[in-house]
């Protein structure tokens, strides 16, 4: 029996021999590339390679990146704070500029004192 390919809105998924593992192909920047989706089960390399369809779609760096993050379980719900608690968490965070925060915890204070005014 011959083996199928299924074609789907951007590449096709096909196994290389009958009962073996599926492998999702798609045409980016002009090159072929073949992807493995890791599983025997028709179904689920559908659903495996349909996730990749939105980060080969996308136009601009910043949307991979985020497709990407999001995949990975990098990117996290974003959680309302309470104005009171921003600068708590914001002086716990890793990536902020150490010498500076004095000076923008002051400014902030002041932002808040002057909202709580209005």
């Amino acid at each position: 029996m011959a083996v199928k390919s299924v074609r789907l809105s951007v590449g096709s998924i096909f196994p290389k021999d009958p009962g073996k593992i599926y492998f999702y192909r798609y045409q980016a920047e002009g090159h072929r590339k073949t992807v493995s989706l890791q599983t025997t089960n028709r179904a689920e390399a559908l659903r495996k390679a349909e996730e990749f369809i939105p980060i080969i779609k996308a136009t601009s760096t910043e949307v991979i990146a985020a497709h990407v993050q999001q995949a990975k379980g990098f990117a996290t719900a974003k959680r309302d704070l309470p104005l009171s608690g921003v600068w708590d968490y914001y002086s716990m965070h890793p990536d902020r500029a150490n010498p500076a925060t004095i000076h923008e915890q002051l400014q902030y204070k002041d932002f808040r004192r002057y909202l709580l005014q209005i």
